[in-house]
């Protein structure tokens, strides 16, 4: 009889053991789905109740955005007019700031690979004193258009005259930053 009672026994230690009794295996993921459920829920709190400080960040951002946008040559225009306005602007700079400008050489426009912009690349060479080139390269950061020095290189000219090489990189837009591929 005793013999019944604790092979019975054992079953029911088994039984639950086996069956009845939570796997730890098996709450794990549930822990880790309902710590993601909290975190969801905190961060859906956090934008309820914030919701009017991002909607005028969101608008500032909106406009810095549109800002920018109007920092590169529209599509509408051809490369080579954008690359000549470049060009007009670096002469009547140079003039300004009684820096002589030798040359310059058109680039082949490279496409971005995020395939949304144009490089328009431009090779100059410029001659003058250390102060007059310093002004002609301060002054190219004033340009409406977003410019930038990608190779510069410099080397004397006369006794106190440099000769710098520089090619300038200005930006085309390719499609409209908004629209989707």
């Amino acid at each position: 009889m005793i013999d019944k009672k604790l092979i019975v026994l054992l079953l029911i230690l088994l039984v639950y053991i086996f069956f009845i009794k939570p796997k730890s295996e098996n709450i794990k993921p549930l822990l880790e789905e309902n710590k993601f459920y909290q975190k969801k829920i905190l961060k859906e709190k956090y934008l309820k109740e914030n919701r009017e400080k991002i909607i005028k960040n969101i608008t500032k951002m909106m406009k810095v955005a549109k800002k920018n946008k109007e920092k590169f040559f529209q599509k509408q225009i051809s490369n080579s007019e954008a690359i000549g306005k470049i060009a007009e602007f670096l002469k009547n700079s140079a003039i300004m700031t009684n820096t002589e400008f030798v040359n310059s050489y058109w680039g082949e426009p490279i496409e971005d690979e995020t395939n949304s912009y144009i490089k328009l690349p431009l090779s100059v060479t410029i001659r003058g004193y250390p102060p007059e080139i310093d002004k002609f390269l301060k002054n190219i950061f004033s340009y409406e258009k977003l410019l930038k020095i990608e190779r510069l290189t410099v080397g004397i000219y006369e006794k106190q005259k440099l000769v710098v090489n520089f090619t300038i990189i200005g930006y085309k837009l390719k499609k409209d930053l908004s629209e989707k591929e």
